[in-house]
């Protein structure tokens, strides 16, 4: 009677051809076929076999191979058990192949039962037999039931105290050691009611298993139906009371590789196993807590309703794995919140990077990150990271990888403010429902790194420049709205105030562009002026159509030439420049008058007095002009003189004039 048991190893059952060679210290079985039935060598199962052999006395060495073939020709084989029959059979054939002394066989175990009538003979494998590993193994013979020399393992499991961390699922470990491996383990406690791994909880299982020798790692993975689990740690006490940490904080059953970030929670599926290194130091010894500051910007659209995620990494490469921060209220991450946060982790030392973003769900995942703080509450010591970007499909990822900062970049912010010139000209004003937005295009740089694998950042709050000329750093992109309801009327002058952004130094460009709701929209601009706090200055002439939609109406089709975005060189020199826009200006504001003069036939002859008129109107005042005319005699008896009079401001309707 022969017995084979297969592994309860995930994927270890096999539909390929298993042949056996029995080896004695008279000689071989040489190679027989098992005939199997459909459902032999399944996961976890015993198939027993039934072969006629010759008397091969006490049996040393077992040989065992597969042929590759069938649908799922990989195996994983726990063992083998042989029990010769209780009186050896008279008519036994001779045995074929080598005999005992050509053998030689290693002596490892013969002091035990190896082929006695009736006694149980074993054979233990503990491996795969497959292209990778090998279809063909030669196994020795045991002293005992490798069942009876097992020994416990005491297995501690801590799932995480984060939102959702508890699982449902089917959790599996298998435990690797100097002297082999443990066949794989699922954790069940075997109570009616089971209630293991819940969220912050500590479950023990007890595992017989082969003695391993000194724990180097664990596997450990979910199958069947159920939620995905946060794993914080897992502590295995061995046999001879030695203890074995392996730290985890992450999570398992998602589809993508551990740790990673963009993985979906699977239903019904299995996943890699997570592989975990095995160290003597409590990693709950050296923990440390850090306090998170998350900056949402304060830019329309800006917050989000993703959950969110971060992950510290060390200057020594360790992690603290991926941390999601639990929104304190219904306004977490909202446009312009300060959020901030506890996280638990093993102490990194210096921090030098840190990964942050979110799953994609909820309404408005899309999120625009100002800025991460970090402080290790045991040392106080912060570390800043800026990152001014979104977080959104649209703009080619959602999550990034931030560079540690020992300063406050928000100490070196700037307010900047726009002014924007609306051109006097039929038409120009701002079509009802289209939006004007901006981008500062500065000389200073800072690198963001997406974690997609590429090193473009998709969004344009950051850009570089194409050219030869320095990094350039960007502010994002802002609505200019609130400057009053004439801000973009024909002629009108729009002033706005930008949220504080990292000082740009000296601008490049500005990106000025127009939204339409409507089905056509169009402004044109004449120029814009944008200054900061500390009075620098900037003029960027633009005198062009900003238009978006189809054009329907004859405005539309008057500015049929304009584009949807602007791209505004500054003026290259800026003092000539200023007088002349002053001076037009001044132009289009002004309001000419025709004054016609008519002296009396009765008057004197000549009049060499001072003759000034001041114009009362509606809406103001101006004046005195001086009537006069260079080289001419003005106010003669019955002449009419006419001069030509600007007023600086507009007028209104005259009501009276003061001579």
């Amino acid at each position: 009677m022969i017995r084979i048991y297969t592994s309860k190893v995930k994927g270890a059952g096999t539909d390929a051809n298993v042949s056996l060679n029995v080896i004695g210290v008279k000689g071989s079985s040489g190679w027989h076929q098992l005939r199997a039935k459909q459902d032999s060598f399944e996961r976890g199962k015993e198939d027993a076999f039934t072969l006629q052999l010759p008397d091969l006395g006490m049996l040393t060495h077992l040989g065992v191979k597969s042929d590759g073939t069938g649908q799922g020709p990989a195996w994983h084989l726990d063992k083998v058990c042989i029990i010769p029959p209780a009186v050896p059979s008279a008519l036994a054939a001779p045995a074929q192949g080598k005999t005992a002394n050509s053998l030689q066989p290693g002596r490892r175990g013969s002091s035990g039962n190896t082929g006695l009538p009736g006694q149980p003979v074993w054979f233990v494998a503990r491996r795969w037999l497959d292209v990778v590993h090998g279809l063909e193994v030669l196994l020795e013979v045991q002293a005992a039931d490798p069942a009876k020399s097992l020994v416990q393992y005491q297995v501690e499991v801590h799932t995480s105290d984060v939102k959702n961390a508890g699982t449902d699922a089917q959790v599996f470990v298998q435990l690797f050691g100097e002297q082999g491996s443990g066949e794989a383990q699922e954790l069940r406690s075997g109570k009616s009611s089971d209630n293991t791994f819940r969220r912050g909880g500590a479950d023990t299982f007890n595992l017989q298993l082969p003695y391993l020798g000194p724990l180097s790692k664990l596997r450990v993975w979910l199958e069947g139906p159920g939620s995905p689990w946060h794993l914080t740690l897992i502590i295995v006490r061995g046999p001879e009371g030695t203890v074995t940490y392996f730290p985890c904080a992450r999570w398992l059953g998602t589809t993508a590789t551990a740790g990673d970030s963009s993985g979906q929670p699977v239903q019904g599926n299995a996943v890699l196993p997570l592989e975990l290194l095995g160290t003597d130091v409590d990693p709950r010894r050296t923990q440390a807590d850090y306090k998170v500051v998350t900056r949402t910007s304060d830019i329309v659209g800006g917050g989000t309703d993703a959950a969110v995620y971060i992950e510290l990494i060390g200057s020594n490469g360790s992690t603290s794995g991926l941390q999601h921060l639990q929104p304190t209220g219904p306004h977490t991450f909202d446009q312009g919140r300060v959020d901030e946060f506890r996280i638990r982790c093993e102490a990194l030392g210096d921090l030098a990077q840190l990964r942050i973003g979110h799953d994609g769900t909820g309404s408005h995942p899309a999120w625009h990150i100002q800025q991460v703080e970090v402080t290790d509450m045991s040392s106080s010591r912060t570390w800043y990271f800026e990152a001014d970007c979104w977080l959104a499909a649209s703009h080619g990822s959602i999550d990034r990888l931030l560079q540690a900062s020992s300063t406050d970049p928000l100490a070196d912010r700037q307010a900047y403010q726009v002014t924007v010139y609306t051109s006097k000209r039929p038409g120009a004003a701002k079509t009802a429902g289209a939006s004007i937005f901006i981008i500062l295009h500065g000389s200073h740089g800072l690198p963001v790194t997406s974690t997609n694998g590429s090193n473009t950042i998709a969004n344009s709050s950051r850009q570089r420049s194409s050219e030869h000329s320095p990094e350039v750093l960007s502010s994002p992109r802002l609505e200019l709205s609130g400057g009053g309801p004439d801000s973009f009327s024909e002629g009108g002058v729009g002033s706005f105030t930008l949220p504080a952004v990292r000082n740009l130094g000296q601008l490049r460009h500005i990106t000025l562009e127009l939204t339409a709701l409507a089905e056509a929209c169009s402004w044109h601009c004449q120029h814009v002026e944008v200054s900061n706090s500390t009075g620098e200055r900037w003029l960027f002439p633009c005198n062009a159509w900003l238009a978006a939609g189809s054009s329907g109406s004859l405005k539309q089709l008057a500015a049929a030439a304009g584009q949807p975005q602007r791209v505004l060189q500054p003026a290259p020199n800026l003092d000539a420049l200023w007088q002349q826009i002053k001076l037009e200006t001044q132009q289009q504001q002004q309001e000419r008058y025709k004054v016609a003069v008519y002296t009396s036939d009765n008057s004197s002859p000549t009049s060499d007095a001072r003759v000034s008129v001041t114009l009362h109107g509606t809406s103001g005042e101006a004046g005195p002009f001086e009537l006069s005319a260079q080289g001419c005699s003005c106010f003669q008896p019955g002449a009419c003189d006419v001069f030509d009079v600007a007023s600086p401001t507009k007028l209104g309707q005259l009501q009276r004039l003061k001579v």
